[in-house]
């Protein structure tokens, strides 16, 4: 009846020393702009006291952060594009292509990114087939339906 839905961003920047000092400078810079022009202002509500105080507060934790490992930031190559179809009769297929060259570097088929899994698709598109032709029947003959679901399709 009820279902809960969990969403989660993470910034990749966040896992290094290196990139968590990035993100340091940007967000001190820009909470020490937004400081600079709160603190300008001669007729603050509490609110806006309070947001000084949280802003400060934020600068102060800047200052120590929790320890990371050193490792070099990545830096993608603009020239290369990575592709994903999704559709009924291939359920999934990735391509990776360089631009400046035209080539295709590799292609993957959803036997070949399914592996030893695939044979679970074939069962679970025999039983989605099943469950279908059941339900048919069941609308035909005016009695409730069954529905039942394995949940294969989930997971794979």
């Amino acid at each position: 009846m009820h279902q809960l839905y969990l969403a989660c961003t993470l910034d990749p920047r966040l896992l290094t020393a290196e990139g968590t000092a990035l993100v340091k400078q940007e967000v001190a810079a820009d909470n020490t702009k937004q400081l600079i022009n709160m603190r300008g202002k001669l007729n603050r509500t509490k609110n806006q006291d309070g947001y000084i105080k949280r802003l400060q507060s934020t600068l102060d934790k800047l200052d120590r952060p929790f320890d990371r490992p050193s490792k070099p930031l990545y830096r993608g190559q603009s020239n290369i594009i990575v592709a994903v179809s999704m559709g009924l009769q291939s359920p999934i297929t990735a391509i990776a292509i360089d631009l400046t060259t035209q080539q295709i570097l590799t292609y993957r088929s959803t036997k070949q990114l399914l592996g030893d899994n695939y044979r679970l698709l074939n069962r679970q598109r025999s039983l989605q087939t099943r469950q279908q032709h059941l339900n048919h029947n069941a609308q035909k003959k005016g009695s409730p339906r069954q529905l039942s679901n394995s949940e294969l399709g989930e997971h794979l």
